[in-house]
């Protein structure tokens, strides 16, 4: 069934273990609840509503729409369809704009899951009325739907615990907070072959090394800039830096690899961990016609 099939593609995520965890833990919650209604006995109101803290490609909205399906397939939700939303879709851009623009947001999730990416934009300070208004709007439509609606704040860890200061109500309604973790180096390599098989091809294991020492030094960067404010590349799939265009490593490389273009430098790729970075490009892009001229000898499915 549906909650079976939830499960499969949970597991098949790579990482966020503890994320997991919870994600699972709610049709435990919600069974002891149902089961002590059926027996007669006092339920408890148990809030299902969650703030997703982290970096950017972490898996947030990934996981989101597992949660409004999983949520719909034990019996939580109705509908199990998710609403993905900014502050753009919930604030108008005049006075009495924002509270009409807000609710309609709010009914079309009624039976499944809101779910507000960078959450806490909604709260510029004290004198961001059009903001407030739509807070205040999202807290009475939470009350009004309490039984058939979920809401999942995403953001930085940080705003977001200034966000929960914009309204008294907002705090005590979303007990469950949950931390995505940036991606290790060698999960990221596990997403690389994943995007690989996905494209038809098989990543060639002499790629493992020179790709798990970049994914290892993107992560390390971006831990030691992580004082300096949110990152705008995104914590989960970094794209690689071109290779410089210097002299060609005298390395070795297989005779498939070897005329795969540079593109910007205006010759061939000739060392193996220029070709595996150039690939990882491609992986990640939207498929253009250039990285595609890779040969499939080389990385055969």
């Amino acid at each position: 069934g549906e909650v079976e099939a939830v499960k499969a593609e949970l597991d098949g995520i790579v990482g966020l273990a503890a994320v997991k965890e919870y994600v699972l833990s709610l049709e435990d919650n919600f069974a002891v609840q149902a089961r002590r209604k059926a027996a007669g006995l006092k339920t408890a109101s148990v809030s299902m509503h969650m703030i997703f803290t982290g970096n950017p490609g972490t898996g947030k909205t990934t996981i989101a729409r597992l949660v409004s399906r999983y949520l719909k397939a034990i019996g939580v939700l109705s509908g199990g369809q998710l609403v993905e939303v900014t502050r753009a879709d919930l604030v108008g851009r005049y006075v009495g704009h924002t509270a009409p623009l807000t609710t309609q947001v709010l009914k079309s999730a009624v039976g499944g899951v809101l779910f507000i990416d960078e959450a806490y934009s909604l709260y510029r300070g004290k004198d961001d009325s059009f903001g407030l208004e739509a807070i205040d709007t999202l807290v009475k439509g939470m009350e009004d739907h309490r039984d058939d609606l979920i809401v999942i704040l995403a953001g930085y860890s940080k705003e977001m615990a200034e966000f929960l200061t914009a309204n008294s109500g907002l705090k005590s309604r979303f007990p469950n907070i949950i931390e995505f973790p940036d991606y290790t180096g060698e999960e990221l390599l596990a997403i690389a072959k994943l995007q690989a098989g996905g494209k038809g091809y098989t990543l060639d294991e002499r790629c493992d090394a020179n790709l798990l020492a970049y994914f290892n030094a993107v992560q390390l960067t971006r831990a030691r800039d992580a004082g300096n404010g949110p990152q705008q590349s995104g914590g989960g799939h970094p794209q690689p830096v071109p290779p410089p265009c210097g002299p060609a490593r005298s390395r070795p490389v297989p005779a498939a690899a070897r005329g795969f273009p540079v593109g910007r430098c205006g010759r061939s790729i000739n060392s193996l961990p220029q070709v595996c970075l150039r690939f990882y490009r491609y992986l990640t892009s939207k498929g253009d016609v250039h990285y595609a001229k890779i040969s499939g000898s080389f990385f055969p499915q």
